[in-house]
């Protein structure tokens, strides 16, 4: 779909038509969603006039209370206008990192209910199905020429301990750090569960690109008089045409 005011009017009206016909005649509106994972625009077309959410239910938890879930989402789903779709993307993308920091890495929320409770308001039955704790298993990194040994150090994984998700990210970050501080300053990594179910470990399988390799050209200051600007240059450890260390 061309993302024009006029391409976006031409597909609302054709949907209202297509309602009106099928004997569920209803205004629309749309609105404009950024799509961060696939960098895209969406355009989501939904009816004018939803109910409220007024109250949030959980089935199936243990590792957190339902006050707890629902203090994490309460801010940004209650009182608002309730979509499934919505509603469900809220649920996802705030309850998971909740739960994948204590190694419950296969949450999933399998079925989420709309209930009546007026004409306007409504109550979501969240099922969560949390699975098990997984443990850190073995640590791969794949890519050419890299600093294994110094990245796993930097990462300091710990074999056997529950693998929090969110230690495993900064312990990726801390990995790149090595790459960008030898000139990779846009070294990126792609961490792939493989899960063992007899054992209950989660090993990693980390696919690293380092990219290219930036370089020191010179350093310029300004807002310095003559004298402090020569004892900062002095100071300034970097060479030119050294790889261009990112963390210093």
């Amino acid at each position: 779909m061309p993302d024009t005011d006029g391409a976006q009017h031409y597909y609302q009206q054709a949907l209202e038509s297509l309602l009106a016909k099928s004997g569920n005649p209803q205004p629309l509106v749309a609105k404009r969603e950024a799509d961060l994972g696939k960098g895209r625009i969406v355009v989501v077309f939904r009816p004018a006039n939803l109910p409220k959410l007024r109250q949030i239910a959980f089935d199936g938890n243990h590792a957190f209370d339902a006050a707890t879930l629902e203090r994490a989402i309460h801010i940004v789903s209650v009182g608002q206008d309730y979509s499934d779709r919505e509603f469900r993307v809220v649920v996802e993308s705030n309850l998971t990192p909740m739960y994948e920091e204590k190694g419950y890495l296969k949450v999933a929320f399998p079925k989420i209910v709309a209930v009546p409770l007026s004409k306007d308001a409504v109550l979501a039955a969240v099922t969560i199905q949390e699975g098990q704790v997984w443990k850190m298993g073995d640590i791969q990194l794949i890519g050419d020429n890299l600093p294994v040994d110094q990245m796993l150090r930097a990462g300091k994984f710990h074999k056997g301990n529950v693998a929090n998700w969110k230690q495993i990210l900064i312990s990726l970050d801390d990995m790149r750090q090595v790459l960008r501080a030898d000139g990779y300053l846009s070294a990126a990594t792609q961490p792939n569960r493989i899960f063992h179910d007899a054992t209950g470990d989660v090993d990693l399988r980390i696919d690293v690109q380092r990219g290219a390799r930036f370089y020191f050209g010179s350093l310029e200051l300004q807002g310095l008089s003559a004298k402090d600007n020569d004892k900062a240059q002095e100071m300034w450890e970097l060479r030119p045409g050294a790889p261009m260390d990112g963390p210093y």
